[in-house]
């Protein structure tokens, strides 16, 4: 956010509302336990939509090996063999990762109305 020009007492103010935080799963009488909540931005929230797009606005600078089609908070990311100097099946595209965390490799997708399998194929 500093890059953004976002400096001083608002940054300051900003990272403390995103810090800190806690929260827990109720349904109906019960109650999960309270968890530290480190990833997102509040939900329901006024300034909600300005941070995921200070999240999201440099995701498609971050390299020039994938695509990207960012709408809202909902962000796909794609690829083609094109797009690396490899020899690999087009059945491994690539192995994405957050946060340690593996993303679900996929056979095939829909996007825009139109099914994309692994070896390319639309229908």
């Amino acid at each position: 956010m500093w890059s953004y020009g976002i400096r001083g007492i608002a940054h300051n103010w900003v990272k403390s509302y995103l810090s800190n935080r806690k929260q827990y799963v109720q349904l109906t009488h019960y109650k999960s336990q309270i968890q530290d909540f480190t990833a997102g931005v509040p939900q329901g929230s006024i300034i909600g939509p300005k941070l995921i797009i200070f999240f999201i606005n440099d995701l498609c600078n971050s390299t020039e090996n994938f695509s990207y089609v960012l709408f809202a908070d909902d962000t796909t990311v794609y690829c083609s063999e094109d797009n690396f100097n490899t020899e690999v099946s087009k059945k491994v595209l690539v192995r994405l990762s957050m946060d340690s965390t593996n993303i679900e490799m996929v056979e095939e997708t829909k996007f825009h109305g139109v099914t994309i399998n692994s070896l390319g194929n639309l229908t």
